[in-house]
C-alpha cells in the first residue's frame, strides 16, 4: 500500500477503527432508527403531513454545537442505555459487558473529539512579513507588465511576449487563453490592491468591447489574433485547450462581477452569459472516441485526429466547462485516463510532457478537494519537481518554456519540458530548462519552498522590471564551453498571468476557486473533482529514469556538412534565410542572393555560364588569379552559415557567407 499526502486510515487499521466507532455508537443509532421508523408510519397513516421533510448532512452539521456538552445532550440515549447496561452486568458479573456500557458511555466525548474541525493555517501565515513583502514585490512588477500593455493602442489585447534583446520588443500577437488571462490580471490587481475597482471595471469594460468585434467560430475565439487588426492569424485555429480556458476564466470574472453587486453591471454580466451559452464543445468533440480533439482546422474545415485522453492535463478545464454548459455528457469525464505511477511509497496520475502546467495551471480557478484523485496528483507532481531538481542541483520548476535557441528573427524557441519519470514522452531527461512560473503554481501548497527557489532564481540575475523573466536553461548543449546557465529573457503573457494569479490566490485564500465555484451550474458537477485515489490502480513507468547531470557538447540539431572531393556532375547546395532576405550557394560559390523577390545578381535557371557573387584571389608573384570555389576547395554547409576554404600556392583563404537574423545585410567574410 502507498500512502497518500492527506492522512487517512485506510486497511485492516481502518476497517478495525470504524468496527469500534460503529459499536461505540450503537444505542444512539438504534434509537434514530427507531424514532424515524415511528415518524414515517405515523405521517403515512394518520397525518399525511411533513412526508418530504428532511436535512441534508452539511445543513445539520451547520447547525449542530461542536462542545462536549451538546454532544451528550445529543447522545442522552446511548448515556441511559450505558447506565442500564453497566447495573445489569455489574449484578451479573460480567466484565465484557461492563466495558460495553464504559465505551458507550465516553463516546459523546469520543465523537466530540474526532468531529472537532483541525483549524490549520493559511498558506499566506506560513510566510513571514520579509516573505510576504517579496511577493508582493513580485505581484506588483509582474502586474505592470499588463497593465503597460492592455491599452488603447493594442485594442485593449495583450501581446503574446515581450522580450528584450529583440528588434521587435513585442509580438503583435494574443491567444483565447491570454485574452481570459488578462481579465483575471486585471481582478488581481483590483484584489491586491495595485489599482482602483473602479479603473479595473473599465479596462475589463474595454477588454468585453474588443471581444464583441473579434471573429468567432461557433461561439469559440480563434486560436490566434492580430492585435492591431484584430483578424485571426492564418491558419485559422480552434484550441480546445484555449477555449477551455477562456470559457472557464469567463465564469470566473462573471462571479467578480457579480460580487460587486452594481447596477451598471448587469448588462456586462449578460454579455458574459451569453459568450458562455454561446461557445459550443460538441463541435470540438468526438462521440465515437468519447474524447476532445485537440482542435478544429478552419483551413481543412476538420478536427485534428489526435485527442486529450488523459486527467492529468491542461485540457482538463475544457472538459469540465464542456460538462457544466450540457455541451458533452459527463460520461466523457469517466473516458480520461487514470493511469497512476510511484514515487517514495505515493502515488500520483501520469501526463505527456511530466509539466508542471498540466498539472497545476487548471487549478488556478478550478477547486481542489483534500485528498481526491487531482489533489492527490498535483502534491505528487510537486514532490517530483523537488526531487528531479534536487538530483541535478538546479532550482526547481520544469514546465513549457521558452529556451535559449533563437530562430533567424531572435525569437527564443518554445516547448514542453518535463519531469521524466510524470510524462509519457520520450526525451524528457535531454534537457534542463527551469520555468520562474512553474514553482509559483504551487505558492498555494508550499509558500515557503517557492519563496526560497525564487530568491535562488534571483541570484542567477532572473529578476527585473516585469518580475521573474521566463526562464533558465542548464541544457550543456545550448551553452558555451564553462558556462553553467543561460537567462532567457522574454516574458510570456500567459505564464506572467500564471504568476499573479497564483500570487493573488495565495494572498487572499484561493480567490478564483470561489468566484469560479459560485456559479451554480459549476458546483452541481463538483462531485466530479472530489473522486478519491483509488486503493487498486494500474502503475505506468515503474522502472524510473535517474537524474543525471548533463555534459557539455555541441547542439545536437545544429548540423555541418563538410564536402571535401564532390563530383561536379553532382549539385550540392545550401540555402540560408532571415525570413526576407536568402542566399542559396552551390559548392562552386555559383547562386543568388535576394531580397523578397528581388535579386541582388542577375540569375536564371540555366547552366550555360557561372553565376553568383564570386570573390577571386591574385598572387602577385605568379600573376595567377583564382576563383574561390573551384577545384579542391573544401566546402562546409551549415543552417545559418556556408563556408570555403583553399589553400594554392602557398595563400590560405577562408571565406564564410551568412546573413543578419532580423536585417537585409549579407556578411562575407573573407
Amino acid at each position: 500500500k502507498q500512502n497518500t499526502f492527506t492522512p487517512k486510515i485506510a486497511g485492516i487499521k481502518g476497517a478495525l477503527y470504524r468496527a469500534i466507532i460503529t459499536f461505540s455508537v450503537l444505542p444512539y443509532k438504534a434509537w434514530t432508527c427507531l424514532i424515524a421508523i415511528c415518524k414515517t408510519i405515523y405521517r403515512l397513516t394518520i397525518s399525511h403531513k411533513h412526508k418530504l421533510e428532511w436535512m441534508t448532512s452539511e445543513e445539520a452539521e451547520k447547525n449542530s454545537k461542536s462542545d462536549i456538552v451538546s454532544y451528550y445532550k445529543t447522545m442522552i440515549v446511548n448515556v441511559i442505555f450505558a447506565i442500564v447496561t453497566i447495573i445489569y452486568f455489574l449484578l451479573n458479573k460480567s466484565i465484557i459487558g461492563i466495558l460495553a456500557g464504559i465505551v458507550w458511555i465516553i463516546s459523546p466525548a469520543i465523537m466530540c473529539y474526532i468531529s472537532k474541525e483541525i483549524i490549520e493555517k493559511t498558506p499566506k501565515e506560513m510566510l513571514n512579513k520579509d516573505e510576504i513583502n517579496f511577493i508582493d514585490d513580485v505581484g506588483r512588477r509582474t502586474f505592470k507588465f499588463f497593465y503597460d500593455n492592455i491599452t488603447k493602442e493594442n485594442n485593449y489585447l495583450m501581446p503574446d511576449n515581450y522580450q528584450e534583446d529583440r528588434k521587435n520588443l513585442y509580438v503583435p500577437r494574443t491567444s483565447s487563453t491570454n485574452i481570459g488571462l488578462s481579465l483575471l490580471a486585471i481582478q488581481a490587481g483590483i484584489d491586491l490592491g495595485y489599482i482602483n475597482l473602479d479603473v479595473g471595471l473599465e479596462i475589463l469594460k474595454n477588454i468585453f468591447q474588443t471581444i464583441s468585434k473579434l471573429q468567432k467560430w461557433h461561439g469559440h475565439l480563434y486560436n490566434w489574433y492580430n492585435i492591431k487588426t484584430l483578424e485571426p492569424l492564418i491558419p485559422r485555429y480552434i484550441s480546445t485547450v484555449d477555449s477551455g480556458n477562456f470559457v472557464g476564466y469567463l465564469y470566473v470574472t462573471k462571479g467578480f462581477l457579480e460580487e460587486q453587486n452594481r447596477s451598471d453591471l448587469i448588462p456586462l454580466i449578460e454579455y458574459i452569459k451569453k459568450l458562455i451559452q454561446d461557445t459550443d464543445f460538441s463541435k470540438l468533440y468526438s462521440k465515437e472516441q468519447k474524447l476532445f480533439s485537440i482542435g478544429f482546422n478552419i483551413e481543412e474545415n476538420k478536427l485534428t485526429d489526435s485527442y486529450y485522453d488523459l486527467l492529468a492535463s491542461e485540457a482538463r478545464q475544457a472538459s469540465l466547462v464542456a460538462i457544466v454548459k450540457k455541451d458533452v455528457d459527463a460520461k466523457h469525464w469517466n473516458a480520461l485516463s487514470r493511469t497512476l505511477t510511484v514515487l517514495n511509497n505515493k502515488k500520483g496520475l501520469i501526463s505527456w510532457s511530466g509539466t508542471a502546467f498540466e498539472y497545476l495551471m487548471p487549478n488556478i480557478n478550478i477547486p481542489r478537494y483534500k485528498g481526491s484523485l487531482l489533489d492527490e496528483s498535483i502534491k505528487f507532481a510537486e514532490m517530483c519537481q523537488i526531487e528531479y531538481a534536487k538530483a541535478l542541483g538546479t532550482p526547481w520548476g520544469i514546465s513549457e518554456s521558452a529556451f535559449n535557441i533563437k530562430d533567424l528573427h531572435s525569437n527564443y524557441q518554445y516547448k514542453a519540458f518535463g519531469i521524466p519519470w510524470l510524462g509519457l514522452k520520450r526525451g524528457l531527461a535531454d534537457e534542463i530548462v527551469i520555468s520562474s512560473y512553474a514553482s509559483v503554481l504551487a505558492i498555494s501548497d508550499k509558500p515557503k519552498e517557492v519563496v526560497k527557489n525564487l530568491r535562488e532564481l534571483e541570484k542567477y540575475g532572473m529578476y527585473d522590471k516585469y518580475g521573474f523573466y521566463e526562464s533558465l536553461d542548464f541544457s550543456p548543449q545550448r551553452l558555451n564551453l564553462n558556462e553553467v546557465s543561460q537567462v532567457v529573457k522574454t516574458y510570456m503573457a500567459h505564464h506572467q498571468a500564471l504568476i499573479l494569479l497564483s500570487i493573488n490566490n495565495l494572498m487572499n485564500n484561493n480567490i478564483f476557486q470561489k468566484r469560479f465555484i459560485h456559479n451554480p451550474e459549476v458546483d452541481a458537477v463538483s462531485i466530479l473533482l472530489q473522486e478519491k485515489m483509488p486503493e487498486t490502480f494500474i502503475i505506468t513507468k515503474e522502472e524510473k529514469e535517474k537524474p543525471e547531470k548533463q555534459k557539455y557538447r555541441d547542439y545536437e540539431n545544429y548540423s555541418i556538412v563538410t564536402y571535401n572531393n564532390i563530383d561536379e556532375r553532382l549539385i550540392r547546395s545550401n540555402v540560408i534565410s532571415n525570413g526576407n532576405y536568402t542566399v542559396a550557394i552551390n559548392q562552386k560559390g555559383e547562386g543568388f542572393s535576394k531580397l523578397n523577390d528581388i535579386y541582388i545578381n542577375r540569375f536564371k535557371k540555366t547552366n550555360d555560364y557561372k553565376q553568383g557573387i564570386f570573390l577571386y584571389i591574385k598572387n602577385v608573384n605568379t600573376k595567377t588569379i583564382t576563383a574561390i570555389g573551384e577545384d579542391k576547395t573544401t566546402v562546409s554547409f551549415m543552417p545559418d552559415q556556408v563556408k570555403f576554404e583553399k589553400e594554392k600556392d602557398e595563400i590560405k583563404t577562408d571565406l564564410k557567407i551568412t546573413i543578419d537574423p532580423e536585417e537585409a545585410v549579407e556578411i562575407r567574410s573573407l
